[in-house]
């Protein structure tokens, strides 16, 4: 009678534990996954049942069990390890015939604000479960107290007793229909009552002089059965699609599903490199998680690269997010931005900008070595100035599976290819839902006077802003990274929040202004919502380009305000804009081509050697892929370094190791290495990387980027703004030695700058100089394009500055400051391409190089900066009817391959652009149709009217 107690005792604390951790769970976050649960009723079963192995026990002779006839006794230990497994094949029966459906709580469950509730046809179930479980297990406690009569039949109650305890407690949630409503209380979510049609009229009846475009589209619904998609993964055999199944079963959110997502991370766990060309990396989260949590589950690495610090620290937060919740039984995922101290966590986030370091890679070449997926956020900022540091990491990483995140540029997929040296299985295009989309552009140096209490200036976004909320739109958020200070002009405008206030309906205080007026400094951090109006800055030079990316924002409705710096296009995109949004690729924007050539080949390899020694074997290899085929490595990769640089041959050291052969002796290797005091010698001004640091700080803290000295004249010169995660600097100096030194300048002048570098170019004449290397010559259509290589030099002398408030550019001369000799190129063994015209004089070959460089903004966005085209106009040495196209840098950046191969469709362009110009020149020509003039023609017409009518009465 003890055992008996006992017995039943750990019985019923048991079911009380069991229905405490049901009930919290489901209360608290959703549904358990099916794993979980079925392990948990596999212990609760064993221990219930061991109870019933008790009550089968005769303490006196400690052999018998139940007793089902006078001959017949079931031993009490088959009862202790039959059971458990006879309920387990009860579970996997069910699980079979129900499609894994008891798997997941779908079934019995919904999600109502965020909070999973009973459906009310299964609350009449679970009260008859409950009651039915509790009257057979008082079944049972009677018939143990007659042990002779009881026999099977107490077994079998115990079992269907055992069997609704766990279905009672699986529907233990809160039923759909007892759920207190306050009808009253309850506010209409403002983002589905906005109209922000009505806000996007607003704002072309208040600026229609800066209006250049607006357009209305609405896009198809997209209907996915992800249900469906579900169930196939559910049939089929592979364990990584079983587990992708109950992953996303698990989520609760099958009905809001990407199917293409879903197959991206199946490829990914699969082992396979996918391209996904969506720059907004937070709605992929969840996708991503399943691949990325089972690596690290592994015991392996994750590299994430992305562009900033500000995007590295959000990227920070949003692994977190993403990578936590799925990690119920383990600890928090380290993770941390890699610099140049030992890392041995689990998560490693890169910054673009550390590529040129030497020591961040070298101090975690261990965690390199243990990667095994690599999630690269929007490499093609990079990918003209950095191809030679992203192949480096790739040799550094041993076969990591890559996700690349990017925006849709032609030419992206191949780079990326050549570059990491892998292939992409996949390659996704972003989808868009069903949604009303709202497309306007307009004029950012047009003048908006919507705040006439204070005369600063407020950037346009805020003065479209404001209007767009008094019209009827919650918010507006104003997006820009590096055109306009964004921050500072939210700053600035809570300055004037009296009259925001009063012009936005809004509560007067700078909070309100803010909650109405949002900015965001990152290009691609923005969520996905219902409806949203979206002001962005047309950073690429190509409105189009960020439509492209920015309409799918919005869920339901989604209105879009492109701010447009002048450039030559502009007016041409806004006036073709059935064209360019049906077609994305009528304009060819452009990511660089690889480029395999000798020079950068030596470049990366003096890159991996300031990591460390490398073979000669490895040389050798290297050597091969540029077409280089060679017995003496070390030889020819002095030659190289004398041909394209000014270095000597004591940069290197040679030296012998031993290296370790399997069944033989040490075998003895030359290895070659970079001399550090050397190396700062010879490359300091171009190899070198430099940051930009805020002024008067310690060395190494508030740097906002780094990059390679030589890339940044270019771009950057002293005394011109500098925009960085939505605030403003005013570059002070640069230098090899401390870099790019920054001072704040929020409070300063707040008008839109554009800057445009004064460049000579020194080319040697191709018939005189000794030094001219033709590499090839084609013709084309009647065009001739010549591939020199030869040495030549690039001075900068200053730089002419735009103004939005000033209608005349300021010229800012600099030659005879002796510090600018700093930013002095000199080139060597550099190739050159020349496009000949052979029946165009020299006025049109002067239009055609104008209208081809004004057009390189568009279509080389972030990389125009390191293209030149030149004239005899420009260098007397270039022959007339004749354009030379320059690459400025010292690297090869593939600019001039890709130029040269979609030069014919640039021209097609520029006759198109041509043709719509003199349409539009036409229309001006054409005097305006007056009320006057109206009135005559109507006189006219009733003369003839009259006349014609007279006639046919005579015939009559």
């Amino acid at each position: 009678m003890l055992n008996l107690l006992l017995g039943l005792l750990a019985d019923l604390l048991l079911l009380i534990a069991w229905s405490r951790i049901v009930r919290k769970t489901v209360s608290v976050g959703g549904p358990l996954s099916c794993l979980f649960r079925l392990r948990l009723a596999c212990i609760l079963s064993a221990l219930l049942l061991t109870g019933l192995s008790f009550l089968a026990w005769n303490g006196e002779s400690q052999s018998s069990g139940i007793l089902l006839t006078d001959q017949i006794t079931i031993p009490w230990w088959v009862f202790l390890f039959s059971s458990p497994l006879l309920y387990w094949l009860y579970l996997a029966v069910n699980c079979f015939f129900g499609r894994y459906s008891s798997g997941s709580l779908d079934r019995w469950y919904k999600e109502v604000n965020n909070e999973w509730i009973l459906k009310k046809q299964w609350g009449t179930v679970q009260v008859l479960t409950y009651k039915a479980s509790a009257v057979l297990l008082v079944f049972v406690c009677l018939l143990s107290l007659f042990p002779a009569n009881s026999g099977v039949w107490m077994v079998i109650p115990a079992s269907a007793s055992l069997i609704l305890r766990v279905y009672s407690l699986l529907l233990g949630g809160t039923v759909e229909q007892l759920q207190i409503r306050h009808p009253v209380e309850e506010k209409k979510d403002p983002e589905i009552t906005a109209n922000l049609r009505d806000a996007a009229a607003a704002l072309a009846e208040s600026f229609p002089s800066a209006l250049l475009c607006r357009k209305e589209v609405y896009v198809r619904a997209r209907h996915e059965n992800t249900e469906m998609i579900l169930r196939r993964l559910e049939r089929s055999r592979s364990f990584n699609e079983l587990t992708a199944a109950s992953y996303y079963r698990s989520l609760g959110k099958g009905k809001n599903l990407d199917a293409d997502l879903v197959q991206i991370s199946l490829d990914m766990l699969n082992g396979n490199h996918t391209l996904i060309r969506n720059p907004f990396y937070k709605d992929l989260g969840e996708y991503l998680a399943l691949p990325l949590n089972e690596s690290l589950g592994k015991g392996n690495k994750v590299l994430v690269l992305c562009m900033g610090e500000k995007q590295a620290k959000n990227i920070s937060l949003w692994m977190e997010n993403i990578l936590d919740p799925q990690a119920l039984f383990q600890d928090r995922w380290r993770i941390k931005v890699l610099n140049n101290l030992r890392y041995d966590g689990q998560i490693g986030i890169l910054n673009y900008s550390s590529l040129y370091d030497p020591e961040v890679l070298r101090t975690n070449g261990t965690f390199f070595s243990q990667v095994e997926y690599v999630v690269m956020l929007q490499p093609s900022t990079v990918l003209s100035t950095s191809q030679t540091a992203l192949s480096v990491l790739s040799d550094a990483l041993e076969s990591p599976v890559y996700c690349v995140l990017d925006r849709d540029l032609r030419g992206l997929k191949d780079t990326l290819s050549h570059t990491l040296k892998i292939s992409f299985s996949s390659d996704l295009y972003m989808s868009q839902a069903a949604q009303l989309q709202t497309l306007m552009v307009f004029d950012s140096y047009a003048k908006y006077h919507t705040n006439a209490v204070s005369t600063r200036y407020f950037g346009a976004g805020i003065d479209l802003g404001a209007t767009a909320v008094k019209a009827g739109s919650p918010s507006v958020t104003w997006i820009s990274e590096h055109s306009i200070p964004v921050l500072d002009m939210q700053n600035s405008a809570a300055s004037s929040w009296r009259y925001l206030s009063d012009l936005m309906n809004c509560d007067t205080s700078q909070v309100a202004v803010k909650e109405r007026l949002c900015v965001d400094s990152s290009l691609w951090s923005t969520k996905q919502q219902n409806s949203q109006f979206l002001i962005v800055e047309d950073e690429f030079c190509n409105p189009y380009a960020m439509v492209s990316n920015y309409m799918s924002r919005g869920k339901e409705e989604t209105a879009l305000v492109v701010l447009s710096n002048p450039y030559l296009l502009r007016e041409y995109f806004a006036d073709n804009a059935d064209r360019f949004l049906n077609n994305q690729n009528a304009f060819p924007s452009l990511a660089p081509d690889y480029v395999r050539s000798p020079r950068n080949i030596l470049l990366k390899l003096i890159l991996k050697m300031l990591q460390g020694p490398v073979t000669t074997g490895y040389i050798q290899k290297e050597l091969d892929i540029c077409g280089i085929q060679t017995d003496k490595p070390v030889e020819d990769l002095i030659h190289l370094l004398e041909q394209y640089t000014n270095a000597e041959e004591t940069l290197f050291v040679i030296g012998k190791r031993k290296r370790m052969v399997p069944f033989s002796e040490p075998e003895v290797v030359t290895t070659v290495g970079v001399n550090p005091v050397k190396f700062e010698e010879y490359f300091s001004n171009t190899l070198k990387s430099v940051s930009y640091v805020l002024e008067d700080e310690q060395t190494g803290k508030n740097i906002l980027d780094t990059k390679l000295f030589s890339l940044i004249p270019q771009t950057l010169l002293p005394g011109q703004v500098f925009v960085c995660e939505g605030c403003r600097y005013l570059v002070q100096r640069i230098s090899s030695e401390h870099g790019v030194i920054l001072q704040r300048a929020s409070d300063r002048e707040e008008e839109r700058r554009m800057y445009s570098q004064i460049r000579q170019y020194f080319l040697p004449a191709q018939s005189e100089s000794p030094d001219v290397m033709y590499v090839r010559s084609q013709t084309k259509h009647g065009i001739r394009f010549d591939r020199i290589e030869t040495d030549f030099h690039v001075t900068t002398t200053g730089y002419m500055e735009f103004k939005s408030s000033e209608p005349e550019p300021l010229t800012v001369d600099c030659s005879l400051d002796p510090s600018w000799s700093s930013f002095d190129r000199h080139y060597t063994s550099k190739q050159i391409l020349y496009i000949r015209f052979p029946e165009t004089d020299q006025e049109k070959t002067e239009s055609l190089k104008s209208l081809l460089e004004s057009m390189l903004v568009s279509v080389f966005p972030g990389a125009y900066p390191y293209l030149a085209l030149l004239s005899h106009s420009d260098v007397e040495t270039i022959p007339a009817s004749t354009m030379a196209v320059v690459e400025d840098s010292e690297m090869d950046l593939g600019l001039l391959d890709a130029f040269e191969n979609v030069f014919f469709e640039l021209l097609a362009v520029v006759d198109d652009y041509v043709q719509w110009l003199e349409r539009k020149n036409n229309e001006k020509d054409q005097p305006e149709f007056t009320e006057s003039d109206a009135a005559e023609s109507a006189e006219e017409q009733i003369v003839q009217m009259q006349e014609e009518q007279k006639r046919v009465d005579e015939e009559t």
